[in-house]
């Protein structure tokens, strides 16, 4: 059974052999439990987030279980970040595909004011602060 898994490992992607691990150690039935779970992990789970960059007005659109201390996180390395929106839905790449032409780096955006008026009020953000 381990050459079985040696050799399988060559043709196997991490998440096969993390899934067959899970399997091996908790059994068939409870290591498929655990692992349907974590597949759908609830997209509730997560909130989607606008922060803004002071200095540049760059947008950065991501998604965080505590977008608090995502944003407090990220203002050590930049002071100039603020939380500006909320919204209790994942919703981060749908939002991302959108605005991909405005894509400067990253999660990071260049978008106008009304741009960013109309992403807040068509998916119900929950804004924290106005700039």
């Amino acid at each position: 059974m381990a050459t079985d898994l040696i050799l399988s490992k060559q043709t196997m992607s991490s998440l096969e052999i993390a899934e067959h691990k899970l399997k091996c150690m908790f059994g068939n039935d409870f290591g498929e439990e655990l692992i349907q779970s974590l597949k759908t992990k609830k997209r509730r789970d997560y909130k989607t987030y606008i922060a803004i960059d002071s200095s540049t007005g760059y947008v950065k659109i991501g998604k965080s279980i505590n977008p608090e201390s995502r944003i407090r996180a990220l203002a050590t390395a930049n002071v100039h970040i603020k939380l500006y929106a909320i919204m209790n839905d994942d919703c981060e790449k749908e939002l991302q595909k959108k605005l991909i032409n405005y894509k400067i780096s990253g999660e990071w955006f260049k978008i106008s004011h009304e741009i960013l008026n109309g992403i807040t009020e068509k998916y119900k953000f929950n804004i924290i602060s106005h700039e």
